[in-house]
């Protein structure tokens, strides 16, 4: 890394440290020239799907315009910062675990908008989740995949799998994502 005091390549690593949620690690470093010090942040660099507009444009998922969103749709809602912000890292990680690579921007929203579909989604196990993606996007047609989006969502609120899954014995992480989707919707 070059130093940005005095640009000399070599830097050494003098402390690292992780952060609390374990996301970034935070490194203090001395440039061997110059001998000042100055501090780095190392966070994972994830692919996300890349979102599909409603006028049919492209662009990269920005988790700061679904904060600000959110914040514009709740601002008079009795909705605190720590709920935003858990939605946003819901939203995150969500996208996270499609396999998909790229979603319509509607989709984000109906997903955002309902804490008690949220909280089932965050306890889904990843193949689940990659499932049910898979099962709204492949749809061929946008009517079909809006209705299996608008199913999905009402499923994850209600606490059960979506009906293509719904056979044998119930898996135990849905009545997890159940208890915490009932949480959700009461609290």
């Amino acid at each position: 890394m070059h130093c940005p005091f005095c640009q000399h390549v070599d830097t050494r690593v003098i402390d690292s440290r992780v952060s609390e949620d374990g996301a970034t690690i935070r490194r203090r470093r001395e440039c061997e020239a110059c001998g000042e010090r100055f501090s780095t942040l190392e966070t994972i660099e994830l692919k996300l799907p890349m979102i599909i507009k409603g006028d049919g444009r492209r662009e990269q998922f920005d988790a700061r315009k679904l904060r600000l969103s959110l914040d514009r749709a709740l601002h008079k809602r009795p909705v605190s910062e720590e709920q935003v912000e858990a939605t946003v890292r819901a939203v995150v990680h969500q996208l996270r675990m499609t396999a998909e690579r790229e979603l319509p921007s509607r989709y984000l929203a109906q997903l955002a908008a309902d804490p008690a579909a949220t909280a089932f989604w965050e306890v889904a196990t990843p193949s689940y989740r990659k499932l049910a993606v898979s099962w709204v996007v492949t749809a061929k047609q946008e009517k079909t995949r809006d209705a299996r989006m608008a199913q999905l969502v009402d499923d994850c609120a209600a606490g059960r799998m979506i009906s293509s899954q719904r056979y044998g014995v119930e898996p135990k992480w849905v009545q997890r994502a159940a208890a915490a989707a009932e949480a959700a919707r009461l609290g």
